[in-house]
């Protein structure tokens, strides 16, 4: 009775692979495909895992022969939309006729294939509207009308009795399992990939808005030099060089409050999610001009050692990641300090130092980094951008290794391997 076990596990090894696993690490490894391209890779992910599982049957008691290709061709439907539904439908009719030949059962595969067809048509806009726990309830109740239609079919082929109801009970628990872990495990996965982008988001601007403060002061600087000038400019009781000299002072504050903004605006700008070969010292110095002004609001001294290194990355986050860990260092020394920043080009990858002279952080903080609403901040902090900075380090292969120690400070050393 139990002789199918293994082949069934084969069939679930196939949907979990090529349906979950595959298209997950091409969307978080591979950047900047397009919505159509993502699709057109899921498709013939499906299309496998439909192919593999309709090649390694299992029996269910004498009459019964069964894979899990309805599963494949039910979620690809439900996720993928109507065009690629037809597709698998007409691929799997084409891969039964090659595998048998015509016959009472191509018949009844071609009508039940045309039946999952139909009502992928009628209920692919409600699922596509649903939350997680609907999709799921939808797939399940597709799966189990599905099944229900197949058994009738069988009965009226006269390959199925009544009286094989053990026949009939695993039949329906194999594609309802098969069918609620596909579809919660896909769901999950697409949880996790959107909630780590919107924490990046989240966490990009909560640091816009914090440098948005300490910019503002500092561009007041330059503004107010630039009207004691033009306040006494109108006073007309400067000779022409002198009003020269204060027209150049007065260009030169524009200039740095421009520089200033400019900064600001650049880090701002959406997320491109790029990787491209980098300067390494250009993005960290424009790190570092950004949050200058942070700084000298709160007495910290910035001293740098940076090499002119290339490495592959995406500009946008490179510096989000910097002003993360920056915007935390500065924020740990509140009565001013130093903040070292160092870089280093090693046989294998790129090594960024950081370090503070802040209070620090106990060993049971520094084993909660990272944990997402865990913070040392009291309620000015979300805890969000050290899991952001993880994050991002860990998309462009890297690793990050923190230590500290009360009252003396925290070095990050990051490290990147050459591509």
């Amino acid at each position: 009775m139990f002789n199918y076990i293994e082949t069934l596990l084969l069939n679930l090894l196939f949907l979990v692979v090529f349906i979950l696993f595959i298209p997950h690490i091409i969307e978080t490894n591979v950047k900047n495909l397009s919505c159509q391209l993502k699709k057109g890779i899921q498709l013939i992910s499906v299309i496998i895992a439909m192919i593999s599982c309709m090649l390694f049957p299992f029996h269910i008691g004498d009459e019964i022969i069964l894979d899990l290709r309805t599963v494949a061709i039910m979620v690809g439907g439900l996720y993928l939309g109507r065009k690629a539904s037809v597709t698998l439908v007409v691929i799997f009719l084409i891969i039964r006729l090659y595998l048998g030949e015509f016959g009472i059962g191509f018949y009844a595969s071609a009508i039940a294939s045309l039946i999952i067809l139909s009502v992928i048509f009628l209920i692919r806009n409600i699922f596509d509207r649903a939350s997680k726990h609907r999709r799921i309830l939808i797939a399940c109740s597709f799966s189990f009308f599905i099944c229900t239609f197949v058994l009738v079919i069988r009965f009226l082929l006269g390959h199925l009795h009544v009286s094989d109801y053990k026949v009939i009970i695993t039949f329906f628990l194999v594609h309802l399992i098969s069918t609620f872990f596909i579809v919660y495990f896909s769901e999950m996965l697409q949880e996790s990939s959107y909630t780590n982008m919107q924490v990046i988001k989240a966490e990009k601007l909560e640091v816009v808005s914090h440098l948005a403060s300490s910019i503002s002061h500092e561009v007041r600087n330059p503004l107010t030099v630039v009207k004691g000038i033009l306040q006494m400019l109108y006073k007309n009781e400067w000779d022409e060089e002198k009003r020269n000299q204060f027209i150049e002072i007065s260009l030169q504050e524009i200039d740095r409050a421009n520089d200033i903004i400019g900064n600001y605006l650049t880090f701002a700008k959406s997320v491109h999610e790029e990787h491209i070969i980098v300067n390494l010292e250009q993005e960290l110095q424009r790190s570092i001009n950004v949050i200058t002004p942070m700084a000298n609001m709160n007495c910290v001294d910035i001293h740098t050692m940076i090499e002119p290194i290339r490495m592959k990355g995406d500009p946008q986050l490179l510096q989000q990641c910097f002003l993360n860990i920056t915007k935390n260092c500065i924020e740990a020394m509140p009565n001013g300090g130093n903040l070292f920043i160092h870089t280093e080009e090693m046989v294998d990858g790129v090594v960024i130092e950081i370090k503070d002279t802040g209070e620090g952080m106990s060993d049971e903080q520094l084993n909660r980094l990272g944990e997402p609403f865990f913070t040392t901040k009291g309620r000015e902090g979300t805890g969000l951008g050290m899991m952001a900075v993880i994050k991002i380090i860990k998309l462009m292969k890297g690793k990050l290794d923190v230590t500290s120690k009360k009252n003396e400070g925290t070095l990050f050393r990051i490290y990147f391997p050459h591509p």
